[in-house]
C-alpha cells in the first residue's frame, strides 16, 4: 500500500503506477467496502489517509479547504469550534474521509434541505493517472469557473481520478434544534402526515419515514416511523412542535419531541442504518429504491421488511438478511419497473447481481469520459457500482 503525504506525492504514485500497467485501488479510510462494485485483489492500494492537512479556513467567508485524507469526523471539530459546519450528515461518518464522502456523494437525512456533498463542494484539486494535478473550482461560494470538472469527481468512486483536496462552503450552526417523532401501525396515516408537513409554512431540515427494526424504538413507537428535525431559533421550534402536534392529533398518531442525546442518537441510528444493517448482516445487502415521492407508500409496501426512507425526496433504504432475501427482493422491484440500486452487498452477492441498471446512453457518455481520463482502466474498475 502506498500512502503519498501531499498532492504532489499523490501525482507521482499514480503515474508510477500507470507506467507498469498497474491496476489501482484507490480511497482514504477505506470504510466502506460493501458499497459499489468489488475492485480486482491484484490491485495496488493507493490512500489519501496520510494527506490531512487544513489548508485554507475563513470563517467570516464561510469556506474551508483541507486534503482529502482528512476524517470527516475532524472536519466537523475544526468546524465546531467556530459554531460553523458543513450540512451533510453522511453515513459512516466517525470513519470516512472528506474524499471518500465526496467521491460517493455521500448524504443523510439532512439532504432534503442542505443537499449531498456535491451541492456543498465548491472546488477541490484531484490527479489523474498521467500525475497531473488538476485544479477546479475555488473558494468562493459564487465561483462557477471549471466548476464543471469537480462535478464530475463527486459520485465517481475513484474511477476517473483522485481526489486530492476539496474546497466546501459552511454555515453558521442553527441556534436551535429540535425533533419530532410521529409513530403509528397505519402507514397510510403516516403518508398523510408526511403530506401535511411536505404542504405546511414549517419546513423541516430532515423527514424520513423509518419502517420495521432497523432503527432503535424511541418512547414505545410503533411500526412506523415519520421522524422530523426543525431548524430555527427558540420561537420558531416551539411553533413547529405546537403545528406538528396539531397535525398529529389530525391523523390520529402518536407524537413526541426529542432534544439533546436523545435526538442525536435517534439521528444517529437513522443516518448508520445501512452501516449498522451490514454489521449485523454480513451476508445480506441494502438496497437503495428511487421513486417519485408520491409513490412512497407503495415503495414501502413492496419492499417488505425494515427500511428507511427519505420521505420528502422518495429514497428508500431496504435492510435485506441474507443473499437469497437480495436476490428476490430486488428482482420483485425491478419487475415492478422501480428503479433498485444494489447500495451495499457482500463481494459474493456483487458477482452474481447486477448491482445498477443505468441507461445505455448514460453508460455510452460515462465510458467515454472514463477513456479520456483513464485511457488504460487503471483507476478502481469496476467500482462504481460494477459499470465502470
Amino acid at each position: 500500500m502506498t500512502a503519498p503525504t501531499s498532492p504532489s506525492e499523490l501525482c507521482d504514485a499514480l503515474r508510477t503506477c500507470a507506467e507498469r500497467n498497474s491496476v489501482i485501488e484507490t480511497g482514504g479510510a477505506f470504510s466502506k467496502p460493501t458499497m459499489g462494485g468489488p475492485i480486482p485483489s491484484e490491485a495496488v492500494r493507493v490512500t489519501t489517509s496520510a494527506m490531512t492537512r487544513l489548508l485554507a479556513y475563513e470563517p467570516a467567508d464561510l469556506t474551508i479547504s483541507v486534503e482529502a485524507g482528512m476524517p470527516w469526523r475532524e472536519l466537523n471539530r475544526i468546524l465546531d469550534d467556530n459554531n460553523q459546519f458543513v450540512p451533510v450528515d453522511p453515513a459512516y461518518g466517525q470513519t470516512a474521509t472528506v474524499g471518500g464522502v465526496v467521491a460517493t456523494d455521500s448524504s443523510g437525512p439532512r439532504r432534503r434541505r442542505y443537499g449531498s456533498a456535491r451541492d456543498v463542494t465548491i472546488g477541490m484539486t484531484f490527479a489523474t493517472v498521467e500525475g497531473k494535478l488538476i485544479q477546479s473550482g475555488g473558494m468562493v461560494v459564487k465561483n462557477v469557473t471549471g466548476l464543471d470538472m469537480a462535478k464530475l469527481m463527486i459520485g465517481s468512486f475513484g474511477t476517473l481520478a483522485t481526489i486530492a483536496t476539496v474546497n466546501f462552503k459552511v454555515l453558521p450552526k442553527p441556534v436551535a434544534v429540535s425533533t419530532f417523532v410521529f409513530s403509528g401501525d397505519s402507514l397510510a396515516s403516516i403518508i398523510k402526515l408526511r403530506t401535511r408537513i411536505i404542504a405546511s409554512q414549517l419546513q423541516p431540515v430532515a423527514l424520513d419515514l423509518v419502517s420495521g427494526s432497523g432503527v432503535a424504538d424511541v418512547a414505545g413507537a410503533k411500526r412506523y416511523r415519520l421522524i422530523a428535525e426543525a431548524h430555527g431559533n427558540a420561537s420558531t421550534v416551539t411553533r413547529y412542535e405546537k403545528e406538528y402536534g396539531e397535525f398529529a392529533q389530525a391523523e390520529a398518531v402518536d407524537f413526541i419531541g426529542l432534544d439533546g442525546p436523545a435526538a442525536d442518537q435517534l439521528w444517529n441510528d437513522v443516518r448508520e442504518f445501512s452501516s449498522s444493517w451490514i454489521a449485523a448482516h454480513p451476508e445480506g445487502g441494502i438496497l437503495r429504491v428511487s421513486t417519485a415521492p408520491s409513490a412512497l407508500a407503495d415503495t414501502i409496501q413492496l419492499c417488505e421488511g425494515s427500511s428507511v426512507s427519505r420521505a420528502a425526496l422518495g429514497v428508500t433504504y431496504v435492510g435485506c438478511s441474507d443473499g437469497e432475501e437480495l436476490k428476490q427482493q430486488l428482482n420483485r422491484l425491478r419487475s415492478q419497473g422501480v428503479r433498485t440500486l444494489v447500495e451495499h452487498a457482500s463481494a459474493a452477492a456483487k458477482q452474481e447481481l447486477e448491482q445498477w441498471t443505468a441507461p445505455d446512453s448514460s453508460l455510452a457518455v460515462m465510458q467515454r469520459l472514463k477513456n479520456e481520463l483513464d485511457p488504460q482502466a487503471l483507476l478502481n474498475p469496476g467500482r462504481l457500482f460494477g459499470k465502470i
